[in-house]
Parts: C-alpha cells; structure tokens; sequence
C-alpha cells in the first residue's frame, strides 16, 4: 500500500480538469453512438432491446479498455456518464431532429461540457433559446460566422490598401489621380534651361 502511494503522485487541478474534458468527450462519442445505432436499429433487429441492454451491462462491470486508461491516466469511464450524454442526445433529436442532435458537438469549441451533462433539460433549453433557433446552438453558430466575417473583410480592405500605397510609391498615382507638379508641359523632354523642347530647331540664315 505504501509503494502505491508512494509512486503516484496526486494530480494537479489541470490535470484533473483534463481528465474530466476526456471523459466527457468520450462518453458524448458513446452517447451519440448509442442514439443513432438505436435509430438506425428500430423496426430492423428484432433483438435491438436486449443487445442494448447487453451493452450497457458491459460497460457497468468493465473491460481491457477502461483498464488501460484507469491505469495509463487515472480516468475512469463512469457508465452513468454515458447515460447523460444519450439522454442528451435523445433530448436534443426530440426537441429539433437528428440536424440538432449533430450540430451540438459540430465543433469540441461548442460541445456540451461535463456540467451540460448534469442538466440535460437545461442544455436543450438553454440551445434551443436563442435567435438562431434552427442550428441548435442558440444562436452561437451565427454569431460565430459573423465575426469571421468581419475580420476576413477587415483583411480584405487593409490588403487592398496597401496594394495601393505600394503602386503609388512604385508607379505614381493610380486611379486618376493628379500627376507630379514638375511634369514636363511639352511631350518632349526637357532642356538644360528648364524649356520644353517641341523639334529640331530651324537651321540660321
């Protein structure tokens, strides 16, 4: 017991904020598996009851794989984790479809967090509140989409205002605009004296 404790040193607050990302993360992966396999499964498998009571008794007890991570990182895939993420999921398909049910972890930016898993009704509330009812994100998409927008045309204009000092210093002025004061008046260049020279001058009497 002494050795045990001795070579595992207690984990610092990132950590355990990381371990609790992971399992959120995973069990959102099994819980959207759960639902969709059970979708795609009904009025197909006449046994889809029992097979997902099989499973779930699987994953009560235990396997190799949460195994090696309990050991590996000290994470422990808790099965009423995994409840939470299908009852959200189910949740969210109820509330708005399967475009809903997907677009809730479309990104891992805005896929619903461990304290989401806690408050499920909450959750669905709290996405299908907002102006952007239709993506299911509460409006967080739209506004997303706005600001990369705005800054790509920021870019857009600041790229094009250079482009035009550089031709301005490199060509003279674009776009019609006035030309230097001491441009020759004549077509043909200037004489020593400053005069603007139109030909060959007559020959003398």
């Amino acid at each position: 017991a002494l050795a045990d404790t001795l070579f595992s040193p207690e984990p610092s607050a990132a950590q355990k904020a990381a371990l609790v990302r992971l399992e959120t993360l995973l069990a959102l992966v099994e819980g959207w598996v759960d639902v969709v396999a059970g979708k795609a499964s009904e009025g197909r498998l006449p046994q889809v009851g029992a097979l997902a009571e099989a499973v779930r008794r699987r994953r009560a007890s235990g396997g190799p794989a949460e195994a090696i991570f309990g050991n590996l990182v000290g994470l422990q895939l808790r099965p009423r984790r995994l409840r939470d993420a299908a009852n959200l999921f189910s949740a969210l398909e109820s509330a708005g479809g399967a475009a809903v049910r997907d677009a809730a972890w479309a990104h891992p930016d805005v896929a619903p967090t461990a304290a989401d898993l806690d408050d499920v009704l909450g959750y669905v509330e709290r996405s299908r509140g907002g102006p952007g009812v239709d993506d299911g994100l509460g409006g967080l998409g739209s506004e997303i989409d706005a600001a990369l927008e705005q800054i790509l045309a920021s870019a857009d204009r600041s790229s094009y205002t250079q482009e035009q000092q550089r031709a301005t210093e490199e060509d003279g002025p674009i776009d019609g605009g006035p030309w230097p004061r001491n441009r020759p008046s004549g077509g043909g260049p200037q004489d020593s004296d400053g005069a603007g020279s139109s030909g060959p001058s007559a020959p003398s009497a």
